[in-house]
Formats: C-alpha cells, structure tokens, sequence
C-alpha cells in the first residue's frame, strides 16, 4: 500500500509535467503564426527571431516547475542546477533578441530606412551573448572563468591557423561593411560578375543574377576586387547599351533615332534625360553608347531586351540596318556618280549671283573644286572678327545669323540654295558675322585658290563681282542697323560707285591682280 502511495505522486507530477509541457510548445507555437499573419515584414523578422528562445522556454519551464515540485532527494543538486540554468538561459536569450530588434529598429528609423549591416548584428549579438554567459556562470554559480580566459589565447591562435581563409572572408566583410560600397538590394559588378545584392554576411556576399541565378563570392575576393555600383540612394539605377551603327549617317541623325527608341520604352527614366555618346569608331561601324536611368526594381535584361528591340525597329522604319563585320564588292559606275554630283553643284551656283555670271566652262570648274563640309546643330560655322577666306553654299539643312551689335538674338536665317561668306573670300577682310548651325547641314566650299584662278581667266570678273559687293553690303548694313536695339535705320545712303571702287581695289589687291 505504501508503494502505491508513492507511486501515484509520481505518475501524477510526470504526467502535469508532459501535458503542461506540450501545451507551452503548441500554444507558442499558435501564438508565433498568428502574429506573424498578422504583422508586417519587419514585424515578422521579430517573430522569427524571438520563436528559438521562446521554445526553449516552453521546455525548460515545465523542467524548473516539475524539479521544484519533486522533493530535492529525488534529483541530484545538478539537475536542479540544470533545470535552473536552462530557464535562466531562455529568459536571457528572450529579452536579449526583443532589446536586439528594438535597437535595430531605431537604427533603421534614424537611417531612413537603412539596414544594419546583418555581419555586425551576428558579431555585437554573439559578444553580447557571451560577455552575459560569462557573467552569469561567474556570478550566479560562482564559477571561477579565469582558466577559460588564460587557456583561450593558445586556443585562439591555433584556431586562427586553422581558419585562415574563414576568419579572411571575416575579416574582410567588416572592412566592406565598415565603409560600404553596396547596400541589399544595389547591383552591382563584381569580378565580372553583375547581379543583386541578396545578402552580405560574415562570410560571403550573395547576387541573384539578372537570369535568376545565385552568385556567392567570398569576401576576402569582394576587398581584393574592384566594385561596380550602378544603384543610388534614391532607388535609381543606372544601365547604357552599346550599339554599333553605320558610318555613312550622320551622328546627330542617329542620336536622335537612338533617343526616340529609348522614349518609347517606359521603363526608362525621362528625367535625367538619357543621353547618347559615340565611344569608338570600329571596323565596321561605329559605337554609340545610351545610357539611361530606370528603376532599381526592374531588371536590366528585361529593360535593354525591350530598348534593342525598339532601335531595330526604327532603324528599319529609317532605311537603316546594323552592320556587321562583312566584305562586300560593290560595282560603281564612277562617271554617272560624278556628273549626277556636278549637275546637283550646277544647280546650286545658278542661285550664287556673283557666280552665275560666269560662263558654263568655268561654272563647271567652280562645281568641280568646291568641297563637301559637314556641321552638327549648334556647331559655329564661321565666327565674327576670324580672318578666314571660304565662302559656302548651303546644300542642305539651315543656319542662323549673329552679330555682336544685336546681342543673342538673330539678325538672319539661311536655308538651302542661300549662301554666306562671299566679302571674306574676295577682299580677304575679317568675318562680319557669326554663322551657326540651326540644325544638322551640308555645306559646299569655294576657297580662294579657286577664286584666284576664276579671277585670272575671266578679266571682267573682278568688275562684276565688285557691284555685286557693293550692292549686297548696302543692303546688309541696312538690315544689321534694323536690328540694333535704337531700331533706327540709318538714313545716310551709302555712294554705291564710291563703294563699288573701294572693293575692286581690295579685291585687286587680295588677289594681286
């Protein structure tokens, strides 16, 4: 009977002790998935990060209350000490990680948002776990940690010789992290490769690649290599796309393709404006670089998949195509190409009033000598107060006109057919205007080699040409006063004989006729 009387005490304290012990565990383990429905992303992580130490509560607490129920001759001192120490530890770890994430969560709200680093939350959390550990053993069971502490250096040094590339990477993701060139979530290029920053620990950083895969590249490789960041804090990231494009177009023609392709993808910031650089010329072609920003969300493949397609497309739309390293022959008929040039440049003279005097033999050698010159929009043609000599014909495309007495404003504008530079190539003196190119032109130019010769073949033309000089300048002086900001015309008529005189001498004298 006696026996039974010790029996049931016993059956009935182990059994309160498991029952008590699976309702901790489940009722933790409910709680944890509801809070983490419930709550956010960050909200989450402390879920997750308080569920070991809870757990372990759950356990130990049944343990403590179930040792202290049973009388002390039942156990030994250690398994109390035990029971104790488990619970003790718990509670430590539970407050531990819920002081941890408040910390980490001022930080980030001080920071904007900004993610400490988690190689410094493994190593302050396990510093901190330790000194504690130490501590308690010390204080709590009077356990004397002095051996521990002189025996450590010998350990530590033959730990260190045996963990030379693994403390390395440590090593090296403190000093990547103690002036960071990346942040999680920035792409980046590193030892060729280009990817996402998904993680960056004690030991390695990890990249998700653009195809979806997983770089993982040790970090004493990131402190020895070069670092390509193309994010900035704003979200943005920056991408450019080279592509090579023919010789035989223009540059301002193609950038504006280039830049309407690049409008047509949405992904692609308008502001800043995306811009267009020619980077090389190659041997088939040359190398125009777009470079871009969009959204550090969006994936780069996806983005330069969709802007390499809308530049095919419109370079077809152009009649235009991406060429490629191939060797051609092409048959020329050089005299039909030559003569189709010389009646175009014939044509062109016939609007040259100084010019279209000339008989048909030395118009044909004034089509012949004149050279094609090729300017993009905003490129000065001819500057005011230069001592040049050309004189052009616009072929194609439209100049603007300055004078210094006028300020910013044009006095003129010259489009195909129409000319400028005449006074300049036959008496010699300096540029009376500045010319600039409004939009992209072909120029044809006469120089004064050309002009001597004219000169010295038909004697009559310097006659000629000095009335329409003087004709010209009159007219031109008028519309220069027209535009000066006292917007009075000058009423004194310049003696159109006087005037004619004084430019056929300074057109002898040029010349040295």
């Amino acid at each position: 009977m006696s026996g039974i009387n010790e029996i049931v005490p016993l059956i009935l304290s182990e059994g309160i002790f498991f029952v008590l012990l699976l309702v901790l565990i489940i009722g933790w383990r409910g709680f944890l998935r509801v809070m983490a429905r419930r709550s956010g992303a960050n909200e989450g992580t402390f879920w997750n990060a308080i569920s070991m130490p809870g757990y372990l509560m759950a356990a130990s607490l049944p343990f403590y209350i179930y040792c202290r129920l049973r009388d002390f001759d039942f156990f030994r001192p250690e398994v109390f000490a035990l029971a104790q120490l488990l619970l003790n530890a718990s509670l430590v770890l539970l407050i531990g990680e819920i002081l941890f994430f408040g910390a980490l969560r001022s930080y980030s709200q001080r920071k904007s948002g900004q993610e400490f680093p988690s190689i410094f939350r493994q190593l302050l959390k396990s510093l901190v776990y330790l000194i504690l550990i130490l501590s308690f053993l010390s204080n709590t069971y009077k356990i004397d940690i002095t051996p521990l502490l002189t025996t450590s250096a010998v350990f530590t040094m033959v730990l260190g010789l045996a963990l030379q590339d693994v403390l390395g990477n440590l090593f090296a993701g403190l000093s990547v992290h103690i002036s960071p060139p990346f942040r999680i979530g920035d792409w980046i290029k590193i030892n060729g490769y280009f990817g996402r920053v998904e993680e960056s620990n004690w030991r390695a950083t990890t990249l998700r690649q653009s195809n979806m895969g997983l770089v993982v590249i040790p970090n004493n490789h990131i402190s020895k290599n070069e670092i390509i960041n193309y994010s900035d804090n704003s979200g943005s990231m920056f991408s450019e796309l080279t592509v090579g494009l023919p010789y035989g177009v223009s540059p301002e023609r193609l950038r504006r393709i280039l830049l309407a392709a690049a409008r047509q993808v949405e992904e692609i910031y308008q502001r800043p404006t995306p811009s267009v650089i020619i980077t090389r010329f190659g041997e088939s072609a040359i190398d125009y670089k777009i470079r871009f920003w969009q959204s550090n969300d969006d994936r780069p493949d996806k983005i330069l998949d969709q802007l390499s397609s809308r530049i095919w497309y419109r370079l077809k739309r152009e009649g235009l195509s991406i060429p490629f390293p191939i060797r051609d022959v092409y048959v020329h008929h050089e005299q039909d190409d030559h003569q189709k040039v010389i009646e175009h440049r014939l044509s062109l003279i016939a609007g040259v009033d100084f010019i279209a005097a000339l008989d048909q033999k030395l118009k044909v050698l004034v089509a012949e000598r004149l050279e094609e010159c090729w300017y993009e929009t905003g490129e000065h043609v001819v500057t005011e107060g230069a001592f040049d000599t050309d004189f052009f014909i616009i072929d194609r495309g439209r100049v603007q006109v300055f004078v210094a007495s006028a300020g910013q404003k044009a006095v003129a504008e010259l489009g195909e057919g129409e000319f400028f530079g005449e006074m300049s190539l036959l008496t010699g003196e300096k540029r009376s205007a500045s010319v600039v190119a409004k939009t992209e032109i072909r120029l044809l130019k006469l120089n004064r080699d050309t002009m001597g010769r004219l000169l010295s073949e038909d004697s009559q033309l310097a006659e000629n040409l000095s009335k329409t000089l003087a004709e010209r300048s009159n007219r031109t002086s008028q519309m220069v006063a027209s535009h000066h900001e006292s917007k009075v015309v000058s009423q004194k008529q310049v003696d159109e004989n006087a005037a004619k005189a004084a430019i056929l001498r300074r057109i002898r004298g040029f010349f040295k006729l």
